[in-house]
């Protein structure tokens, strides 16, 4: 009998500690940044565009020089002239111009150089 009332309080007991009002309710906490935004998503999305448009020259200059896109395009011209500007820099001729080689290497050399 005693430890049948003894195993009552302790329910009681229990069930009296989850009502106590001196408590702050315990709330989830929202992620800080749930709709916040995101300026590394962003950043990363610009270079993610930034290198397809540079890698997406030399495709588009194999298919010029293989006659299935019409030339000169007053668009291509203008969409790729920052191209064509950093090309003739020092500082990123043979790197644009060893990755052309990879795909039009009848019309750059293996230094990069237009032939």
């Amino acid at each position: 009998m005693r430890m049948r009332i003894a195993l009552a309080c302790h329910i009681v007991e229990k069930e009296t500690d989850s009502f106590n009002m001196d408590k702050e309710p315990e709330f989830a906490a929202e992620p800080e940044d749930k709709h916040s935004f995101s300026w590394r998503m962003i950043i990363l999305w610009l270079f993610v565009i930034l290198l397809l448009y540079v890698l997406s020259i030399g495709p588009v200059l194999r298919m010029v020089t293989k006659s299935k896109i019409s030339y000169p395009s007053k668009f291509l011209i203008a969409f790729y002239m920052p191209l064509n500007w950093a090309y003739e820099t020092k500082t990123f001729h043979k790197p644009l111009g060893t990755y052309l080689h990879l795909w039009v290497p009848e019309r750059f050399d293996k230094n990069g150089n237009e032939l």
